[in-house]
């Protein structure tokens, strides 16, 4: 997949993981925050992708190549958290919601952020 198409999926996913944020709030159901998490997740893998420049095909690849490009990208490694307990939270459900909540808007902030400063560097 080419930059530019990750960075637009990366938007994609964002955008609908705020959907589901949404939903939730309405709601109170729970799929709906666990589906903004994996979307969040998505976002993420393919950030690191972006970062590196190199398709990786498993979740330990994607966190050995984002534990390489925290030294660079400094908010890498808070994302990274963030994005572990979303993915464990999709699967699992088991964490207090409103906290997760806040890390998935934080988590998307993050992802915002450093795809500026991918934009900026080129």
């Amino acid at each position: 997949m080419d930059k530019s198409l990750k960075k637009s999926k990366i938007n994609e996913f964002l955008s609908k993981a705020q959907e589901e944020i949404i939903k939730y709030r309405k709601t109170g159901r729970f799929v709906y925050l666990q589906q903004a998490s994996e979307k969040i997740y998505g976002a993420y893998t393919l950030l690191v992708e972006l970062l590196s420049g190199k398709e990786l095909y498993s979740h330990i690849e994607v966190g050995r190549t984002a534990d390489r490009l925290e030294r660079k990208y400094k908010d890498l490694d808070l994302l990274s958290d963030y994005a572990e307990l979303l993915h464990i939270y999709f699967y699992e459900g088991k964490a207090y919601p409103e906290r997760v909540v806040k890390v998935c808007l934080k988590a998307i902030n993050l992802i915002r952020k450093l795809m500026l400063e991918v934009s900026k560097n080129g």
